[in-house]
């Protein structure tokens, strides 16, 4: 068994993280005590469903078959862009370096890109991401 050295967390990352110690201890210990119960907890605070999923987790072991969130739906511009721009409001996209050609760069801003989303969507297709 390898040793790999740890590092400690510096203590003004640890009063503003969102998860110390304790928490990821509970956590852990709800995800192997009470495995649906946890992940549906975490499917809902975390994502926008468009259709809630029926059941959490389903499976075949025996078939190597698995379904997770069962009947559910997502978004993926809603999940990845859409619903964290209320807290973004306001605030500057990051700036991409000059192009070498010296043209200038179309930007998307987070403030508010709502309109933007389907056509980011549509560009995806066209591309063949699935």
């Amino acid at each position: 068994m390898s040793s790999l050295p740890l590092y400690p967390v510096p203590a003004s990352w640890q009063d503003s993280a969102w998860i110390n110690k304790q928490k990821y201890t509970e956590m852990y210990r709800q995800s192997v005590d009470q495995p649906e119960q946890f992940w549906a907890q975490q499917a809902d605070e975390f994502l926008t469903w468009d259709t809630p999923w029926q059941t959490v987790c389903s499976y075949d072991f025996s078939a190597a078959e698995a379904t997770w969130f069962g009947g559910g739906k997502l978004n993926v511009a809603v999940n990845c862009i859409d619903r964290h721009l209320p807290q973004r409001a306001g605030s500057r996209a990051p700036q991409a370096p000059p192009r070498p050609d010296g043209a200038p760069w179309h930007s998307l801003g987070a403030a508010p890109p709502q309109p933007q989303s389907p056509q980011l969507l549509l560009v995806a297709r066209e591309n063949s991401a699935s």
